[in-house]
């Protein structure tokens, strides 16, 4: 039987975690401490794996069958949903490290070797001048 928001709201935490399905993969879960979270079980190349939605209420009922529905539609295309959260990560992570200021930062530190502390100094404060959108 699929849940409801009330059931949800009135579940009370046991002594051991708990699971209660709504179906097509996706369970809340329910730890001894009371909090819920959302997962969805599933089985890629035979092999069974879970994987976090949220934590209700943060993450309503619809918005965990919504994220069910995403994840069932890679299944479907052969994508394992945790290898592609973890891809997405790094490549989040990637995109950070080679933001403007770090690159900036980097070039900075090249210079000093080269150049004299006051030239050093300026062009510091330039990248941050830039970086706060003031334009000398």
């Amino acid at each position: 039987m699929a849940l409801t928001d009330t059931k949800l709201r009135t579940m009370k935490p046991a002594a051991k975690l708990y699971r209660v399905a709504d179906g097509a993969g996706l369970c809340i879960e329910v730890q001894p401490n009371g909090s819920k979270l959302w997962r969805f079980r599933y089985r890629f190349n035979g092999v069974a794996k879970m994987l976090s939605v949220g934590a209700y209420p943060n993450c309503s009922l619809q918005k965990a069958r919504k994220q069910r529905d995403v994840l069932r539609t890679q299944l479907d295309s052969g994508i394992d949903p945790s290898m592609q959260r973890k891809t997405e990560k790094v490549a989040g992570r990637d995109a950070a490290a080679n933001s403007f200021e770090v690159v900036a930062r980097e070039w900075l530190a090249k210079q000093q070797q080269s150049t004299a502390a006051t030239t050093t100094r300026e062009l510091a404060n330039r990248l941050n001048a830039t970086a706060r959108g003031i334009d000398r």
